[in-house]
């Protein structure tokens, strides 16, 4: 008799423990490498776009870059491109000029991290930041939901560096995780906005 309650018991405990975990209601969250369905930023606000990997600059020189840069107008919309949890969520990222910086981090898989980079072109006031991010640590998002604002003071600096890393791995281009017709607009919306040195060089978001 004991040892069946014990054995109702450790079941009961499974359950819990699985209901307090954020990836189990969710089949999308078990996905070790998911597919988003939605761009991650409003296209009617995008003023430019820098691709990702070995960017042409001038002197026949390259950078490299490992995620994909948009610049917007100001209080350009930025969204979650799939479900998840918010993992992180910094008011000041300590890159920069200090008070200029803030980053949002979500897990939308069990290996898979989406991290946007807010860099605003200037200083602005915690509060303002803070009234900008539409999210808080341990939120829930779904694909599509709006998450915070880009304060863009200086339109030809600020930009969101759009990034995804899958397990240890941040050296992918987020294109990849796009389903086809996502990834045909995002393509579609650098055609226009690309800002490299010479496009003829980069003509694709990654490289």
């Amino acid at each position: 008799m004991n040892f069946k309650k014990i054995s109702v018991c450790i079941i009961l405990i499974g359950f819990i423990s699985c209901g307090k975990n954020p990836f189990s209601p969710d089949t999308r969250f078990m996905l070790d490498t998911p597919v988003f369905e939605s761009i991650p930023f409003d296209e009617t606000s995008v003023l430019w776009i820098s691709p990702f990997g070995e960017i042409p600059e001038p002197g026949g020189v390259t950078r490299y870059h490992n995620g994909i840069d948009i610049g917007t107008t100001n209080l350009g919309s930025f969204f979650s491109c799939a479900d998840g949890i918010v993992t992180q969520v910094d008011l000041d990222t300590g890159d920069g000029l200090p008070g200029t910086n803030y980053r949002i981090m979500i897990k939308v898989s069990s290996k898979v991290q989406l991290e946007y980079g807010f860099e605003i072109g200037g200083e602005i006031s915690e509060d303002e930041r803070r009234n900008n991010i539409l999210v808080s640590k341990g939120d829930r998002v779904k694909s599509g939901q709006h998450i915070a604002n880009l304060i863009a003071l200086d339109e030809n600096i600020a930009h969101v560096h759009f990034s995804v890393s899958e397990g240890n791995n941040k050296d992918i281009c987020p294109v990849d995780f796009f389903s086809a017709a996502a990834a045909r607009k995002f393509e579609e919306i650098y055609d226009r906005c690309a800002r490299i040195y010479d496009h003829s060089l980069h003509p694709d978001l990654c490289r």
